[in-house]
């Protein structure tokens, strides 16, 4: 009841009902240490596949552990599938276990960072003319390129809409502009193909 959980008493047994068993399940699983097993995966397994609209919520749990633990990120394909989320987490743990290894033997940190995942996060600054964007919106906005790199560059796009709404009418995957894919047999299918 401290907690503001709402539940029923039946037969001196607390029943969670509905949104109810979400925010209870939600409760339970915030803040927990995903990487040590102080709790049992098949069970989470149980409650992801029988409470719908749990497995939403604790994905964003999920991803806010990965970025705070392992100063990384959860890549699009992994979050469709939880036994695929704990496989990540166990090579985001062991990878920085082998990083505080190295680093604690005397290893230079620039050196041993190489053993940490190519989804480790980092800050980047960078500086493009109109053309650069151009080119950059034209490559990384569209649906075949990787996730990550295609989510930044839309959100730079709409910010640069905003600024110059003109210059960048056009700008993005080639195919909004040009109502086809030039891409050939690699197309991703959101567009009909060039005619030959």
């Amino acid at each position: 009841m401290q907690a503001g959980l709402k539940f029923e008493m039946e037969n001196e047994k607390l029943l969670f009902r509905k949104d109810n068993a979400i925010e209870f399940c939600l409760f339970i699983y915030e803040g927990m240490d995903f990487s040590y097993n102080l709790f049992s995966k098949e069970k989470l397994f149980q409650i992801i596949s029988s409470i719908k609209g749990f497995y939403e919520k604790l994905l964003f749990i999920l991803e806010e552990y990965i970025k705070r633990k392992y100063y990384s990120t959860l890549p699009e394909d992994i979050k469709k599938d939880i036994k695929a989320i704990f496989i990540y987490l166990d090579g985001l743990k062991g990878a920085k276990e082998a990083y505080l290894k190295l680093v604690n033997s005397g290893v230079d940190k620039e050196d041993a960072r190489y053993i940490l995942p190519m989804g480790t996060m980092t800050n980047i600054v960078m500086t493009m003319n109109a053309r650069s964007l151009y080119n950059f919106f034209a490559l990384r906005c569209c649906n075949r390129a990787q996730s990550e790199i295609r989510e930044l560059a839309n959100l730079m796009l709409k910010e640069v809409k905003k600024i110059a709404p003109t210059l960048f009418e056009k700008a993005g995957a080639p195919c909004e502009s040009l109502g086809y894919c030039p891409e050939g047999d690699l197309s991703c299918g959101r567009f009909p193909g060039m005619n030959p």
